[in-house]
């Protein structure tokens, strides 16, 4: 309701969560050009869908169903080795990165930041493995769900970077979306 409104909107264009990376100039200066009550952009956030990005909700996608029912998932699945490759080179099971609130929400024990979605049963282990077996955890975690079905749409990582547009696409029409001023853009920097 904040975004559609412009009162919480990225507007740091260094910030790879910028809106001018996803909205036109002439988007952003309509939504910043007037003022709407709560109860307008309630209103007006009936036309839009949310996308959010976060792969960390994997495991608790079942549970979310049950409070969104009508929610649509899109899952990029990628194999084990470039998984572990990626995180690794981002450091973010570093222990530096293990006191730095890259993760959000954590748990602290002994002054380690545990992610929210390693298991409470697992907190010991976290705390003494090395950055590839956290690496790992993850791509486990994240990997252990099963069936998924309904409302989730997997699309392979692998054949995404290989045939964007096609994906998307596609991904398009099973969605019933348009594209955007801003997808082709956004697709070849891909």
């Amino acid at each position: 309701i904040n975004a559609l409104s412009g009162r919480s909107i990225n507007c740091n264009i260094s910030d790879d969560s910028s809106i001018y990376n996803v909205k036109s100039e002439s988007e952003i200066k309509a939504r910043l050009s007037k003022s709407l009550s709560k109860r307008n952009a309630e209103i007006a956030g009936d036309n839009f869908i949310l996308a959010y990005k976060m792969p960390d909700i994997i495991p608790f996608i079942k549970q979310l169903r049950n409070y969104y029912p009508k929610t649509r998932f899109v899952i990029m699945k990628r194999d084990a080795l470039g998984t572990i490759k990626s995180l690794l080179s981002k450091g973010w099971f570093s222990n530096e990165s293990t006191k730095s609130n890259s993760i959000w929400p954590f748990t602290i024990i002994r002054d380690i930041q545990i992610p929210f979605w390693v298991k409470k049963e697992d907190f010991d282990l976290w705390i003494t493995m090395t950055e590839l077996d956290r690496c790992a955890y993850y791509y486990i975690r994240m990997n252990e769900v099963g069936n998924l079905a309904p409302n989730v749409i997997e699309i392979s990582y692998d054949s995404f970077v290989k045939n964007t547009e096609f994906i998307i696409d596609q991904l398009a029409d099973t969605l019933n979306l348009k594209f955007g001023e801003k997808t082709l853009e956004i697709l070849a920097s891909v």
